[in-house]
């Protein structure tokens, strides 16, 4: 299965005074998309990505992608 994982920066500060980076979720390419120019739109300089993630939907599979996720 595939999802596309969409990271960009906020203008909000963190606690140690540098913009926050926050990553979205998205099921298709489509809304990837949607996703980068709704972070657009928001702030300016959000400089949005997006990355392809491939995993297995198995329990393994998720389990490995849940714990990619946490380190």
């Amino acid at each position: 299965m595939k999802l596309y994982k969409t990271t960009f920066t906020t203008g909000d500060n963190d606690p140690k005074g540098s913009f926050r980076k926050v990553s979205t979720w998205q099921s298709s390419v489509g809304e990837a998309s949607k996703a980068r120019t709704a972070a657009k739109a928001a702030n300016k300089a959000a400089a949005p990505s997006t990355e392809e993630v491939d995993f297995n939907t198995n329990k393994q599979g998720l389990i490995e992608l849940l714990n990619a996720q946490t380190s």
